[in-house]
């Protein structure tokens, strides 16, 4: 009888541990699909603005210099100012590649501005860096009447890991020119792989830091285990995705 009643117990303290171990797995499992699901739902971002290098750091001297050249008549005056200022992100320079980049076309007889030249010069200097400022100028500029400054641009856009880029990309793929829809399509797939590439190996860390957690002798199981539980996350991040 003595026995029987040590065995109930041994029993019943091996099943309180297994219950305890099995509450303890789905809360990790839960915590895994959880953080599966932040990386399904990421939002890439990117900075406001380009961060400037402490090297290109302007003198308060000749910061005004630049400033007043932004009004110059030439426009190799203009330009340089417009580098030196951006690469030292003094806010002065906005509005003037602003004015470049949204200039409209006319109709000119005899000595004129070369207006798409110096949208090409501008925009060769916005994809030097990536923000969220050089991102809604070369938007724009996907938009311009001009086929070289749209196929430099769509071009550009293909450098940003971000869903924002997308439409006007979309947009872009159905140009008249062919040149400009292929380089379109190709930087909205570049943008796309790069996201998704981001996403597989983000997934791939977590399946390898949780089959570890819950691995009990058999971590290819594990991994097995937990790549069916994030396959099914996805797909129903994706459908929920798809009814929106």
């Amino acid at each position: 009888m003595k026995w029987f009643i040590m065995s109930l117990f041994c029993l019943g303290g091996a099943f309180v541990v297994f219950q305890m171990q099995q509450a303890e797995l789905r809360k990790t499992e839960k915590e895994f699909q959880t953080k599966i699901a932040e990386v399904n739902n990421h939002v890439f971002t990117i900075p406001d603005i380009p961060e400037a290098e402490p090297s290109q750091a302007l003198t308060e001297p000749e910061l005004k210099k630049y400033r007043r050249a932004l009004k110059s008549a030439n426009f190799g005056v203009r330009m340089d100012a417009i580098n030196r200022l951006w690469d030292a992100q003094d806010q002065a320079v906005v509005p003037a590649i602003k004015h470049i980049i949204l200039k409209k076309y006319v109709v000119c007889y005899g000595q004129c501005e070369n207006i798409p030249a110096q949208k090409l010069q501008v925009l060769d200097l916005l994809k030097r860096s990536h923000s969220q400022l050089n991102m809604e100028f070369l938007i724009a500029a996907a938009g311009d009447r001009n086929k070289d400054v749209r196929l430099s641009a769509v071009q550009g856009l293909g450098e940003y890991v971000t869903a924002d880029v997308l439409e006007p990309l979309q947009i872009a793929s159905s140009d008249k020119h062919k040149e400009i829809a292929d380089a379109a399509n190709e930087s909205f797939n570049k943008v796309i792989e790069a996201m998704d590439n981001w996403k597989r190996d983000r997934r791939n860390a977590l399946i390898e830091e949780y089959a570890a957690k819950i691995a009990v002798g058999d971590y290819k199981e594990a991994e097995k285990k937990l790549q069916a539980i994030a396959d099914t996350v996805s797909k129903n991040s994706a459908a929920s995705s798809a009814a929106r």
